[in-house]
């Protein structure tokens, strides 16, 4: 074999270790720091598209790198819309079916790059076939899902993508006269598992009153209508580009804080929407709800399902107030007409909300409501949401972050109302 040809097929095996990180749809986690210059991601993003550079007659590709398996496991992705909505503009509301489809997508290669066979011509095609095993697939699944859907409520399909999560160690070579003396430690690499099933769920939430309008083309007070309307689901827009590495802990699990830019957010735990008299968390899909409709005071105020009769524990009014220019209101419950307010001292995070006898002169009871435009599932259409921020801490009615965000009948507290 000529010296040329030895070179470019050693050149082509040491960049495979791009086989693992090189998955169209993979996404890498940094886990540990770089041993040396350039940093785990730096590392892995070389490796996952390696530069050409010629020395004498020979193209090298740069980084040279290798790929050592450590772990691995099956997982299911964070759940995304699928398909069309439906919205159900009537006090009864129903049953639909609801089809979605999903289209996985991947190219894995052992021994050899797929792309490289186009970076190097004819030779490649021969080399491939004798030194390298690769192989991709596109498929596109369809799914129909029954979905009760309560009147006046919204009704979607999710989908939750079979995945393989790898945990490697990659080493590369900047043919720097070094050798492989940069390493990135435990990289996760995520990546299509086609030997499984997606997971598919049928969701409901009632709905706005943003979208009450919007969708049934009238308020929330408005006279009945029949029938559901049919809408696109949409997805949450990110700022980050779709490189191969993300910085995230985990990157496939549901954001909580999801800025979308200066004014608008996704779902994010202290954020708030109306709903026919209702406080509608925009993360959990959940009402803010007197626990149990007890009239004590000292009552927990936690999120619970909302229901579909309205009950009078789910219902807040509010009460003016203002103090100079700033327009503070006290939240007034339906059922017993005690106030929103927070326990124990009344200032450490975490503290849980309860309902107390209204005073009007009690700063702690007084709320400043702040608007932002969120973007939530299952449309991501730009609407009314805000903060309820306390007069006297200055925190944020909130879920319980570290316990209970999507959990029915867990508390609600006070956090900090930081706009991330």
């Amino acid at each position: 074999m000529k010296p040329i040809v030895r070179r470019t097929i050693r050149a082509i095996l040491a960049i495979t270790l791009a086989a693992m990180a090189a998955v169209s749809a993979g996404v890498v986690v940094s886990a540990a720091p770089a041993l040396a210059d350039r940093s785990p991601q730096q590392i892995v993003n070389d490796c996952y598209d390696p530069k050409s550079e010629f020395r004498g007659n020979t193209r090298w590709w740069v980084p040279a790198c290798k790929v050592t398996v450590l772990s691995g496991r099956q997982i299911y992705g964070a759940p995304r819309a699928a398909g069309r909505g439906q919205a159900a503009c009537n006090p009864n509301g129903g049953s639909t079916s609801i089809t979605a489809s999903h289209t996985t997508s991947s190219s894995f290669s052992w021994g050899l790059d797929i792309g490289v066979k186009k970076k190097f011509g004819d030779l490649e095609g021969q080399v491939g076939v004798k030194l390298g095993w690769s192989w991709s697939w596109s498929d596109t699944k369809g799914h129909a899902e029954s979905v009760s859907i309560p009147g006046w409520s919204v009704g979607w399909v999710e989908v939750k993508e079979a995945l393989r999560e790898v945990v490697v160690d990659v080493r590369a070579d900047y043919l720097d006269g070094r050798g492989y003396a940069e390493e990135a430690k435990r990289q996760i690499v995520y990546s299509p598992d086609p030997t499984r099933e997606n997971d598919w769920v049928g969701r409901s939430r009632p709905m706005t009153d943003w979208e009450i309008g919007y969708y049934c083309n009238r308020n929330a007070t408005a006279s009945d209508e029949a029938g559901f309307k049919s809408f696109p689901v949409g997805t949450l827009a990110t700022t980050s580009s779709s490189a191969a590495v993300s910085s995230s802990a985990e990157p496939f699990a549901a954001s909580e804080v999801s800025a979308q830019g200066a004014e608008e957010y996704g779902p994010d735990f202290r954020f708030w929407a109306s709903s026919r008299g209702r406080l509608l968390s925009s993360y959990s899909g959940l009402c803010m709800t007197v626990r149990n409709g007890s009239a004590a005071d000292g009552t927990r105020i936690v999120q619970d399902a909302c229901g579909a009769n309205l009950p009078k524990q789910q219902l807040w009014s509010t009460v003016d107030r203002r103090d100079g220019q700033v327009k503070y209101v006290a939240y007034q419950n339906a059922k017993n007409k005690k106030c929103l307010d927070i326990s124990g001292n009344e200032r450490d995070d975490g503290l849980i909300l309860e309902q107390y006898t209204c005073v009007p002169s009690a700063p702690v009871q007084s709320w400043l409501v702040e608007h932002v435009t969120l973007r939530i599932p299952p449309s991501y259409q730009p609407q009314d949401g805000y903060f309820l921020r306390n007069k006297k801490t200055a925190k944020c009615a909130a879920l319980d972050f570290y316990n209970g965000m999507s959990k029915p009948d867990s508390p609600l507290m006070q956090y900090p109302c930081h706009r991330w």
